[in-house]
């Protein structure tokens, strides 16, 4: 099962915040993550950023899914990253297909943050338990999903 999730990992990348806002990234300072974000096999990023009062959001499609990636900076110095079905996406949530267009960007995701020397500390989080502070993540996606399966008698 798909849950909401997020990933936490660490680079080097200058935190360029907001003006007066200094915890909150500016889009000036995302272009790292866009990078890190062309090298998704036939991940089509809209170069486009999207300012919000939490971060930066990156619209992005794939075999005609539509997605949005959000990046913002850590409380420990690292950087968070979470995705989702696009704008306006509803049918594509609820159908399999749609579903497991997300998760298949969640492990290629993964994979490129891998694939970057520069990256480090990659761990995966469940959105729920990371907001609560009772989880210290998983080393993938499918990791973090297994160990949130159900486990039957």
């Amino acid at each position: 099962m798909l849950r909401r999730s997020l990933v936490t990992f660490g680079h080097p990348a200058e935190m360029i915040a907001i003006d007066d806002v200094p915890d909150v990234l500016d889009v000036r300072g995302a272009g790292w993550f866009v990078g890190i974000l062309e090298q998704v096999p036939g991940l089509e990023v809209d170069p486009e950023l999207v300012q919000e009062d939490w971060g930066v959001v990156v619209r992005a499609a794939r075999d005609g899914k539509r997605f949005w990636i959000g990046l913002s900076a850590a409380e420990d110095g690292g950087w968070m990253a979470h995705l989702h079905h696009g704008v306006g996406t509803l049918i594509q949530r609820f159908v399999r297909a749609g579903r497991d267009a997300l998760a298949g960007l969640h492990r290629d995701l993964h994979a490129a943050l891998e694939g970057d020397a520069r990256v480090h500390d990659i761990r995966w989080h469940d959105r729920d338990a990371f907001d609560r502070g009772q989880e210290q993540g998983a080393a993938s996606p499918d990791a973090l999903w297994s160990a949130a399966a159900p486990t039957r008698a």
